[in-house]
């Protein structure tokens, strides 16, 4: 008797570990894949005089898309610095801007080579963004915290 409900409660607990496992599977499928446009205009790459650090000159090329990452209907940039100047021995500045108004934020700032995923879920209603890196076989995923992804 005893076995067999060790068996069942086993099963149950196999049953609910898979679910678990495939929903956050489905958590973190992507929604987009961003792909970043060859160059910026100069008015989204003014957007890097607004760092909180001066970095002269600015960058010859900024690679960038535009997305909403809130459901507010203004759609956030995503640029891409890809510069000698700007970048590391193997990775570069990606920044996420948040425009409302007059008003320019910055959102996220990371140094990586990725690829760009928007991801379904979210937290603290903005989507939850992922790096795919080619030098890396691991993602990072970077959550919203209420101020900036981190």
């Amino acid at each position: 008797m005893s076995h067999t409900n060790s068996l069942k409660k086993l099963s149950a607990a196999l049953i609910f570990a898979f679910f678990s496992l495939a929903a956050n599977a489905k958590n973190t499928k992507d929604l987009l894949k961003i792909a970043l446009k060859k160059q910026a205009p100069k008015n989204v790459v003014s957007l890097l005089n607004n760092l909180p650090y001066n970095q002269d000159p600015l960058p010859k090329t900024v690679l960038y898309a535009k997305f909403d990452l809130n459901n507010d209907k203004r759609k956030e940039y995503i640029l891409l610095a890809y510069d000698a100047s700007w970048c590391g021995a193997s990775y570069c500045p990606i920044f996420i801007f948040q425009i409302k108004g007059k008003h320019k934020k910055i959102l996220l700032e990371a140094n990586s080579d990725p690829e760009i995923h928007i991801l379904r879920h979210r937290t603290k209603g903005y989507h939850d963004i992922a790096f795919y890196p080619e030098t890396e076989t691991d993602r990072y995923i970077w959550h919203w915290n209420g101020k900036q992804y981190k």
